[in-house]
């Protein structure tokens, strides 16, 4: 009798460590597996890398283009591929994303089918310039990640557009894109810009233009600004504002007159994204002060 508890005890000694192992083995196995089907992303436009970071997935960002640079950790550790239009297919795998969000007109055909066959999802967007677009986008950005609380990002935007103040008179605003005095660019309607002075309570004095469209001294002195809105990487790029004054036909304008200049950041202004509310509403408030 003796023997046989012996045998039994050990065979069930034998049991609950294999048991153990086995479970063990198996929570392992599942951390390995999370860790394999976390999608690694890359966001080739800085209003969807936005939204990413607003949704707390920063570990899974493996890649991004040049406009990327908010929030600031972005800039500091995602790899840069530079300018969207340029990079490479190659580029872009030697990160092994699952997943790749771009602007369609700066992802051309041949370089999505190279990624899809490469088991790479692509997810195209048309460049944001209401803030329709902004809010879907994020939804879309939402849906992809299969992270669905992004409520409280469209909420945002709502309730900033909210705070924005009618301006006792509307002042003709002109956005200028500026790298340098050699190429200078001016927003006409369908462009961000166009949208943003839209809410901010302004007219744009190039909404006879369409897209953006070079800056020229006649077509300055015709719009006549009342304001000219800049990126702050724009008006350093003349020289700051006596170099911006400096331009041809500039001297003919009210903004001259008035000394009426804004500057923001590059990452507010350029792309419509989570905070578009923001840079409305900012502008907005800038704008009060020639709008009497």
């Amino acid at each position: 009798m003796k023997k046989t508890n012996l045998i039994a005890a050990a065979l069930i000694f034998a049991f609950v460590i294999s048991g153990c192992s086995n479970k063990n083995k198996t929570a392992d196995q599942s951390a390995v597996e999370s860790q394999t089907t976390e999608q690694q992303i890359v966001s080739l436009n800085a209003a969807v890398t936005e939204t990413l970071a607003e949704l707390g997935i920063d570990g899974k960002l493996v890649g991004r283009d040049a406009t990327s640079i908010y929030p600031q950790w972005v800039a500091d550790s995602v790899k840069n591929f530079g300018p969207p239009w340029t990079v490479g297919t190659e580029a872009l795998l030697s990160v092994k994303p699952d997943i790749v969000f771009a602007i369609s007109s700066e992802l051309d055909a041949e370089k999505v089918k190279t990624l899809e066959n490469a088991g790479v999802k692509v997810v195209l967007f048309e460049k944001s310039k209401t803030a329709d677009n902004a809010k879907k986008m994020i939804a879309t950005v939402s849906e992809y990640t299969k992270n669905h609380d992004f409520q409280y990002l469209i909420d945002g935007i709502d309730s900033n557009l909210a705070k924005v103040e009618t301006l006792k008179k509307k002042p003709k605003v002109l956005f200028v894109y500026a790298r340098g005095p050699g190429l200078m660019q001016v927003a006409g309607s369908g462009t961000s810009a166009d949208e943003l002075i839209r809410l901010a309570g302004a007219e744009n004095a190039a909404s006879d233009l369409t897209e953006m469209k070079p800056l020229t001294p006649e077509g300055l002195v015709k719009s006549n600004p009342d304001v000219i809105l800049m990126f702050d990487s724009g008006i350093k790029s003349l020289g700051g504002e006596n170099g911006l004054f400096e331009v041809p036909g500039m001297k003919e304008t009210n903004a001259f007159k008035n000394k009426a200049v804004i500057s923001m950041e590059s990452s507010l202004l350029s792309e419509l994204g989570p905070r578009l509310g923001q840079a409305a509403y900012s502008l907005n408030q800038n704008l009060k002060a020639y709008a009497e």
